[in-house]
């Protein structure tokens, strides 16, 4: 089995040059961590939008989504709540 999980930031427009950047290099990390530890391939599309397939599901647990949504919202402008 493989998976595909996809996602976008949410109003990143609305982030300052500095967040936008810092959310950038972390899920480019994110994206090196994930290849070395589960084979997964991924890439950043727009500098806020996330693919990824994992070629095994099994072996990754759900902090992997925790982490997804962790770096979002350490990057959401103040006051901006999930929708």
């Amino acid at each position: 089995m493989v998976a595909v999980i996809s996602g976008d930031i949410i109003s990143s427009t609305s982030f300052t040059d500095e967040s936008r950047t810092l959310l950038e290099e972390k899920l480019e990390q994110l994206l090196i961590n994930l290849k070395t530890e589960f084979n997964v391939f991924g890439r950043v599309i727009k500098g806020d939008y996330l693919e990824c397939v994992i070629p095994e599901p099994e072996n990754i647990k759900s902090e992997l989504i925790a982490e997804i949504f962790e770096l979002e919202d350490n990057h959401r402008p103040k006051g901006q709540k999930n929708q």
